[in-house]
């Protein structure tokens, strides 16, 4: 039976767990990506973090510390779940693709290779350079 239940402002489209332990649920809700948590001492799930994009995110994939999502106009962007200095937790968008594809689906195969599926039929390979996190900041 359910133990809880977390109402949400829209539709969720996509869902997948972060973090080497995976207590961070990350949640599409129309056009915004939320990282969720465990509170165990109510059997919750609290808010951590919130970003939003330009339209409806269909999907997401993880690859170690990358954040691959996957919207249905403006393609595939790239983010990481850090922590402000002094501060909470939030989302730095650091890459992406944002040449126009109805996308359906985005696999994050290795640190340097994702792989989008669109509504058009086409399976599209995107790579970079190998992506260090310590880069990024």
């Amino acid at each position: 039976s359910a133990m809880f239940e977390l109402k949400l402002p829209g539709a969720v489209m996509a869902s997948a767990t972060y973090g080497h332990d995976g207590h961070v649920l990350l949640v599409s809700v129309n056009e915004t990506l939320l990282a969720l948590g465990l509170n165990k001492s109510e059997d919750s799930l609290i808010e951590f973090a919130r970003i939003r994009s330009h339209s409806i995110i269909v999907s997401i994939s993880v690859y170690s510390t990358i954040i691959l999502v996957g919207d249905i106009k403006d393609s595939v962007s790239c983010f990481i779940f850090t922590y402000w200095r002094t501060g909470g937790p939030y989302f730095r968008n650091f890459s992406g693709d944002f040449r126009r594809r109805p996308v359906s689906d985005v696999i994050m195969m290795s640190s340097q290779l994702a792989v989008v599926a669109d509504k058009q039929g086409k399976l599209v390979t995107l790579g970079k350079p190998e992506i260090s996190v310590a880069d990024l900041f």
